[in-house]
């Protein structure tokens, strides 16, 4: 009884994830999660290293326990301050489908609009029906199909969402 009752604390505990801007103790977790979630489409970690001085307000994790479980880099255009991308998102395998991807896309999106964005675009294998699933749900819309996106063979469906502006 009481080894159930252990695990049913752990498992509410990692079911709640701390949404926060990514501190620079945090690129070696979110770097392993990248390599995890998209193998050798993943970024490097230098990458990670150079979003952290780029996009501090837009760059956030989820932690779940002390530890992170996911990641969502928003990042503000330079040329056109009023678009923005979600550059990546994911979450660690073990605390999927629990809520943290939506709270971490929600979290960033707002992040997205308090710089000025109010168009956020994204792209997405056309085939991963639950992170399009998941964009939808936050009103993303498809604007393109680009079958040579990254490439011979690696086709993006290209997203976009309409910001509202608080009132």
């Amino acid at each position: 009884m009481l080894n159930e009752i252990a695990a049913q604390l752990i498992q509410e505990r990692s079911a709640v994830s701390l949404i926060r801007q990514i501190e620079l103790a945090d690129i070696q977790a979110v770097y392993g999660i990248d390599s995890q979630a998209f193998g050798f489409e993943a970024y490097p970690i230098f990458f990670f290293r150079q979003a952290y001085e780029l996009y501090p307000e837009t760059f956030l994790v989820a932690s779940a326990g002390g530890e992170i479980v996911g990641y969502c880099l928003g990042a503000p255009t330079e040329a056109n301050r009023r678009r923005g991308w979600i550059l990546s998102l994911a979450v660690s395998s073990n605390y999927r489908r629990r809520g943290h991807g939506s709270r971490l896309l929600s979290k960033t999106l707002e992040a997205l609009r308090e710089t000025g964005c109010n168009e956020v675009l994204l792209s997405v294998q056309p085939d991963n029906n639950i992170a399009k699933a998941l964009f939808q749900k936050y009103a993303f819309k498809t604007i393109r199909i680009d079958s040579e996106y990254f490439g011979p063979g690696c086709p993006r469906e290209i997203m976009r969402v309409l910001l509202r502006r608080e009132t």
